[in-house]
């Protein structure tokens, strides 16, 4: 077959990238929309479906195999996404399916964060660790899980769900899951940093973010507008951001001493952009750890950006052409 590409996606709660490459280490075509995160499933499909269109079309190749990579709980086996908290329209969705329908090639489905961490581990700062994990710190907290040198998926294929482990009781917060209060996500996300601050200014806390509230209405803050307080010494919004980053080294305390790891990477909006509230983070994970996992375990923030997913994307795609090929051989 002349000039066969891969597909890669990765649907988050904001936007969905979608990129074509002949190699998952080389150049990329791509493209970005907005996900359709509280509309009709096809949407997003017709979307994917588009954009893939659209990028083989500048090639004289053809797309030979393609990787979902989705925030949210996926079977792995059935390529359903049985729940995502921050993309409520693909609940129990069966999207290799739909995909397949449209596209013709083989399609899986991986959770996004388990995806950056293969991207993260073959590619980036994890590179030669046995032990590592990836934590995703954006809208929402995700992560992916390497032991052994592989990918740890579970045996349902939904491991690494550490945004929803429990990091603080009778809080009342309750998290977007909607399956309990005090999850960690609900505590020291993108989302969790916005409502914090909105709680604050609705209760008639003076801030500078006051102003945009009156204008706007508080919906209107988002963590950036938080972040940009802190920076400019807003005491709302450095107590919101503080402690967010305690609820942030609670979190990572519990993953050194529950998985010993080598190394953990931290990625996403929050992770890249924030390094106050993410330094305080791993300063409260190291006072909490206990001393032999805290002498083994480092902590850097990945380099790869936002192209994680993606390329985490494009080397499962890679290995999905291979099993294709392989079995095509033994049938014929």
């Amino acid at each position: 077959m002349a000039n066969p590409y891969l597909l890669g996606v990765d649907v988050g709660g904001t936007q969905t990238r979608v990129a074509i490459a002949r190699r998952p280490r080389g150049s990329m075509r791509r493209t970005v929309f907005s996900s359709p995160a509280r509309s009709d499933p096809k949407l997003l499909i017709d979307g994917i479906v588009e954009a893939a269109h659209d990028l083989i079309a500048r090639t004289n190749g053809e797309i030979v195999a393609g990787v979902v990579a989705c925030a949210g709980t996926v079977d792995t086996a059935t390529g359903v996404i049985v729940e995502s908290p921050n993309l409520p329209m693909v609940r129990e969705f069966a999207m290799a399916d739909a995909l397949k329908e449209h596209l013709d090639i083989p399609i899986e489905i991986e959770n996004d964060a388990t995806a950056a961490a293969h991207a993260v581990h073959q590619m980036g700062a994890g590179r030669g660790t046995k032990e590592m994990i990836y934590l995703t710190i954006s809208t929402g907290i995700g992560g992916g899980i390497v032991s052994g040198g592989k990918l740890l998926r579970g045996i349902a294929g939904a491991a690494g769900e550490f945004g929803h482990m429990t990091i603080s009781m009778n809080t009342g917060i309750q998290c977007p899951c909607g399956l309990s209060s005090g999850c960690f996500e609900a505590m020291a996300s993108g989302t969790a940093v916005a409502r914090m601050a909105r709680m604050r200014i609705e209760a008639g806390n003076d801030s500078v973010l006051a102003e945009k509230a009156a204008a706007g209405g508080s919906e209107s803050i988002t963590a950036r507008d938080v972040f940009d307080a802190a920076e400019q010494d807003d005491a709302l919004a450095r107590a919101v951001v503080d402690e967010a980053g305690y609820a942030l080294g609670v979190g990572l305390a519990n993953i050194v001493n529950i998985f010993n790891p080598e190394l953990i990477v931290l990625g996403g909006g929050l992770a890249r952009g924030q390094d106050e509230y993410v330094q305080h983070g791993i300063s409260v994970a190291r006072e909490r750890a206990f001393k032999l996992q805290n002498r083994t375990v480092r902590f850097e923030v990945t380099e790869l950006g936002d192209d994680n997913g993606l390329r985490g994307a494009l080397l499962l795609a890679r290995e999905l052409a291979s099993r294709t090929r392989r079995a095509a051989r033994r049938s014929g």
